[in-house]
């Protein structure tokens, strides 16, 4: 497949054969109103959380990838205003003060909420064939049950980069030679390199 480097975040890796960029869709508010017909927008905390991680997406009929940096955990101790839903400024409060500890736990809880809740118990398995010594690569397993595609999660460390930790989520369609396509994952595993990232401002990560 071909290789995508991303600068911003200092690293690259090879993708599915023929595959683009596919961005998230736009966050999008719900509008709720209260007793005095003020009206509020308000948003699904998930999606701010997940769009905040977010660092691209890429898609071909072999199949798709997410690549996402595990910097905010879970958000479950923000307050909700309705149906579960938050105001942005409470959320963007919320993540302000943040004071992050990743452990086993913490990462699980993250990795849940990315499947939406289907991911099996347990310890990851460290994947080694192959993989430049500096990464670690550990494969998580989603319990989906999908018609059409199926799930490989992995979390990757590099030595030279401590504290960072970047998740890749890829969907293997049903209908495709399973074994070429995870071979193909694999391949692209192995060819995760971290460098130095040249930071820039957040417009240069995908969005639609």
């Amino acid at each position: 497949g071909k290789e995508e480097t991303i600068s911003s975040e200092g690293l690259k890796f090879k993708l599915f054969k023929d595959a683009t960029a596919k961005p998230l869709p736009a966050i999008s508010a719900s509008k709720i109103q209260n007793n005095k017909g003020e009206k509020f927008e308000v948003y699904d905390p998930c999606d701010l959380w997940l769009h905040d991680q977010y660092v691209g997406s890429w898609a071909s009929d072999q199949g798709a990838v997410m690549l996402l940096e595990m910097t905010i955990p879970a958000p479950t101790d923000l307050e909700r205003v309705f149906q579960n839903l938050v105001f942005k400024e409470a959320y963007d409060n919320w993540k302000k003060d943040l004071k992050p500890e990743w452990n086993d736990n913490t990462v699980h809880e993250w990795l849940k909420l990315c499947l939406k809740g289907k991911l099996k118990d347990g310890a990851g398995e460290q994947i080694t064939k192959d993989i430049p010594k500096k990464n670690k690569i550990v494969r998580y397993h989603s319990n989906d049950s999908f018609d059409d595609f199926y799930r490989q999660v992995y979390l990757a460390e590099c030595a030279d980069r401590p504290g960072e930790r970047y998740v890749l989520i890829y969907e293997l369609p049903r209908d495709t030679d399973v074994e070429k396509s995870s071979k193909t994952v694999l391949q692209s595993l192995q060819s995760l390199a971290f460098f130095p990232p040249k930071k820039t401002d957040d417009k240069s990560k995908q969005m639609t």
